[in-house]
């Protein structure tokens, strides 16, 4: 008898099935995902806004790059420690590891570079072309990962590109008026 409880258990433990979680509990993890998306979004703008007004100010884009740097650094190791991740292997397989360490240089550069940017160019013309990565992260993903592409997705990115432009209109294109920071660049 005590064999079938120990199989019977044993049935129970690896039987079980995956709960499949609510609509409801779906619903509110997108609209969490949406409000974040949102928030990031009101963060970077002020991030470049904070960027662009201390370097006006005459502060170094490295160094307001290095002070980011740093409590990006403190923070991430706060929010580490918080999930117990201090100790162990956070960087995940081995083979990963080369790649991680690419990601962590191509990142620094691109915002060395966007720091740079936006310290010599208006804000609109900073933006504009900062926020053309989707495009190239659209023909990477085609080049390295072999995403499909179609017609129809590369018109999508042309017309986006051309709806960031004429939105932001910036002022290496269509010339600077009384509502642009052109002033700030000089």
């Amino acid at each position: 008898m005590k064999g079938n409880l120990s199989r019977l258990h044993k049935h129970e433990k690896h039987g079980r099935r995956r709960r499949q979680k609510s609509p409801v509990l779906i619903a509110l993890r997108r609209v969490g995902g949406l409000l974040l998306v949102a928030v990031a979004a009101l963060l970077f703008s002020l991030v470049t806004l904070c960027v662009k007004t201390s370097i006006s100010d005459g502060m170094l884009f490295g160094g307001v790059l290095l002070c980011k740097s740093l409590f990006a650094l403190v923070i991430n190791g706060v929010v580490g420690a918080a999930k117990g991740l201090c100790g162990k292997r956070i960087f995940g397989p081995l083979h990963k590891v080369p790649l991680l360490f690419l990601l962590g240089l191509f990142g620094a550069f691109a915002q060395l570079g966007a720091f740079y940017a936006i310290s010599v160019l208006s804000m609109a013309d900073a933006n504009v072309y900062l926020m053309t990565s989707p495009v190239f992260v659209f023909i990477l993903a085609r080049v390295w990962l072999g995403d499909p592409v179609d017609g129809v997705d590369v018109f999508a990115a042309l017309v986006c590109i051309c709806g960031v432009v004429f939105v932001s209109k910036p002022s290496a294109i269509f010339g600077c008026d009384d509502t642009d920071d052109c002033a700030l660049t000089s």
